[in-house]
């Protein structure tokens, strides 16, 4: 297993580790790795972070254990940084989760709340040139709506709440408009979402080489409009055994990825008056107009999904080069230097409203861009050695440095 700056045997292990395969992530239909860990490692919860497109479920390792973040120290192949949703989950090898102080503790203090530790496929010497081509569709329906009183059933107890206080009923509820059933408010929030995978890889090896390469792409639209997320990427990874003593190794990252998240409420949505339509005749939005006193103070829980919009595009590079020299039997110098950087784009856009309970009296128009990035430089000695077949001695030692950076820009404007 991987701990640390190395591997040990895991009989060898004295800290809590637990050992996930990358061949029992293969295929399943989700946007993030922490969603398909679920349920397979003890003493870890992945809480839900919402049922959105892509949402990234919160990682508790043995519990919450601070009243800041809780969250794990992630590392992919030796570099710091980033989130699980970045990655794709058919390029992963294997995946260690560190649980306890004993194991994470070379880490230092950030891997207080654990550490979860990513290896990506690599290719093998004197392998052929492998081709594997991955692909899959998924559907997804809400199936348990709740049952709400239809227009007629509404107006009925409406009536009777007046009778039953010895009060003769509003003239209101005699109007025959509000006992049609126009809208099923449910119908028209949820609709059927769908999930496309493709991922191709190619893979294979020389006498002193070997290289793995992926194309990933993702795309899941939800079961409410307009959510969706996308993610495009590329894998690059190979080692190179220069000489019988240098061996060099490369992993380069690229990800794009595209949210969009809804701006309605499925709570307004479930109080809305179903003899209301969602667009008028004239095609202006469905509204309880001036009888928010008897139907509900609400705007058109439909119509900020269509109207407002909010979307993300984010893009992260990561690399790494790695250096192995074996200076004798058993004792190596070792180095990782890479970089993670991560840019955000984000952009905003909300319509004035009219003729809704809420009016917005200004457009409203926000975008900001944001940048950071950190540089990671390790190098190490590290000694293995096995004596009269039954005595291990296993150390590292080295230093290591990181420096980070980040700007952000924003702006804003009503009208």
């Amino acid at each position: 297993v991987v701990v640390g700056y190395g591997t040990m045997r895991k009989s060898d292990v004295t800290g809590s580790i637990s050992h996930v395969k990358g061949e029992d992530l293969k295929n399943l239909p989700t946007a993030n790795i922490a969603n398909s860990l679920g349920g397979r490692v003890s003493g870890v919860e992945f809480v839900s972070g919402g049922g959105g497109p892509g949402n990234s479920p919160s990682i508790r390792i043995r519990g919450t254990g601070t009243i800041n973040s809780s969250d794990p120290l992630i590392i992919v192949d030796g570099i710091v940084g980033g989130y699980l949703r970045d990655y794709n989950p058919n390029d992963i090898e294997s995946i260690e989760i560190l649980k306890d102080a004993s194991a994470s503790a070379i880490y230092g203090t950030r891997a207080a709340n654990g550490v979860v530790i990513i290896s990506t496929k690599k290719g093998n010497k004197n392998e052929k040139v492998g081709v594997s081509l991955n692909a899959y569709t998924a559907v997804s329906n809400v199936v348990n709506k709740l049952d709400l009183l239809t227009a007629s059933d509404l107006v009925m107890l409406k009536k009777e709440r007046y009778i039953n206080n010895g009060l003769a009923p509003d003239d209101f509820w005699d109007d025959p408009y509000y006992s049609v059933q126009r809208t099923d408010w449910q119908d028209a929030y949820f609709s059927t979402g769908t999930t496309n995978n493709i991922d191709l890889s190619i893979k294979g090896g020389s006498k002193r080489a070997s290289f793995y390469t992926s194309l990933g792409y993702y795309n899941e639209q939800g079961t409410i409009e307009p959510s969706k997320f996308r993610r495009y990427s590329i894998r690059v990874n190979s080692d190179y055994q220069i000489t019988e003593r240098l061996k060099i190794g490369e992993n380069f990252q690229f990800s794009l990825m595209n949210p969009e998240d809804v701006h309605g409420s499925f709570w307004d949505v479930l109080r809305y008056n179903p003899a209301l339509p969602v667009k008028n005749e004239d095609d202006t939005w469905g509204s309880v107009g001036g009888n928010r006193d008897y139907i509900g103070d609400l705007n058109n829980p439909i119509m900020h999904n269509i109207i407002d919009s909010e979307k993300y595009s984010n893009l992260r590079l990561s690399g790494s080069i790695t250096l192995d020299y074996k200076i004798c039997d058993g004792l190596f110098l070792k180095g990782n230097y890479g970089v993670n950087s991560m840019s955000q784009v984000y952009k905003m856009f909300k319509p004035l409203i009219e003729g809704q309970p809420f009016p917005r009296p200004e457009a409203e128009l926000r975008q900001s861009y944001s940048s950071e990035y950190t540089i990671v430089s390790e190098t190490y000695l590290s000694f293995y050695r096995i004596f009269a077949r039954k005595h291990t001695v296993n150390f590292s030692g080295g230093f290591s440095t990181e420096k980070y950076k980040g700007d952000q820009f924003g702006a804003e404007r009503r009208v």
